[in-house]
């Protein structure tokens, strides 16, 4: 009796989640499915419709027009800063540093000034990788079937409950993914409109590290996208995920588990590691003291 009632419970549960599956595939499964469409296979200005440039966006090109001015008033502090530095330790070392200091300081006016072109030239490269890897296989992304209309209204939902939890934990990481993407955009868009001060930054030694740390982010935000729509892409045309049964499912739970994954992949990949940083530090440290020639004085 005991089996009895435990068997009416799970089938009870699992009707009631399979109703709430049902109305996911009726309502919010397009909805989920057009926002994935919209931001996962390109990096474009999605406040317009169409697929144009992420760049050409008025209100971001004009933060970053504005975030460039500001960083022209804050380059002549910047100036200040190493003229005040080679003044006050009076040292050949100095003005040789100070003389090294000034491609710095020319490379980074530039920066600052091209960063939109650069910025667009590197999301084209990532467009086109994304774009590689979506066509690759003519195959539907792995949740496709799983997440079909016919799929979640299946009877066979209402009684297993394994199944269920199953496709409910697919259910939830694509509605991830998606929100993920959302974040992705909004986080690129900042790094758009800050380019400039990141290029700024990178002329001095104290704020060099933010610099870096702001590459480090533009690389992992923009080209998780091609290495995620890679994996997808491989998981469908492996053919593991096709059809509408648990195995499919799980499969397909797996790789949008793996995909999720890439960011923080691409971060460790990123990050300079330190043994490797102490020695660029070691070395510097070295060449600056060598001794130089003093500068002849005349007569």
């Amino acid at each position: 009796m005991g089996t009895a009632l435990i068997a009416a419970q799970s089938t009870s549960i699992g009707g009631i989640i399979g109703q709430l599956l049902s109305d996911f595939s009726s309502s919010g499964r397009n909805d989920v499915l057009t926002l994935l469409n919209r931001y996962l296979f390109s990096t474009v200005d999605v406040s317009r419709p169409g697929s144009e440039p992420l760049t050409s966006n008025a209100a971001l090109a004009g933060l970053n027009h504005d975030v460039s001015l500001a960083g022209d008033a804050l380059l002549a502090l910047v100036v200040v800063v190493i003229a005040l530095r080679a003044v006050l330790e009076r040292s050949v070392y100095s003005e040789h540093a100070l003389r090294a200091m000034l491609p710095k300081v020319l490379v980074g006016v530039i920066l600052m000034h091209t960063s939109l072109t650069l910025i667009q030239m590197a999301i084209d490269l990532n467009n086109a990788l994304t774009g590689f890897a979506a066509g690759a296989g003519g195959n539907p992304m792995p949740w496709t079937d799983p997440l079909s209309t016919s799929a979640l209204t299946s009877s066979s939902l209402a009684q297993d409950l394994f199944e269920i939890v199953v496709v409910l934990a697919l259910v939830v990481t694509v509605a991830l993914l998606a929100i993920a993407y959302v974040i992705r955009m909004a986080v690129l868009q900042v790094l758009i409109a800050t380019a400039p001060l990141a290029a700024l930054a990178t002329i001095l030694p104290e704020t060099r590290g933010y610099g870096r740390t702001w590459g480090r982010l533009f690389v992992v935000a923009l080209f998780m996208q091609a290495a995620q729509v890679m994996v997808l892409r491989v998981a469908t045309v492996t053919g593991l995920a096709a059809g509408s049964g648990l195995a499919a499912t799980l499969y397909a739970l797996a790789a949008l588990w793996v995909s999720l994954k890439v960011p923080s992949f691409l971060a460790s990949a990123a990050r300079v590691p330190a043994d490797v940083a102490a020695i660029g530090s070691g070395l510097a440290d070295q060449a600056r003291r060598i001794p130089l020639p003093l500068p002849a004085r005349g007569v």
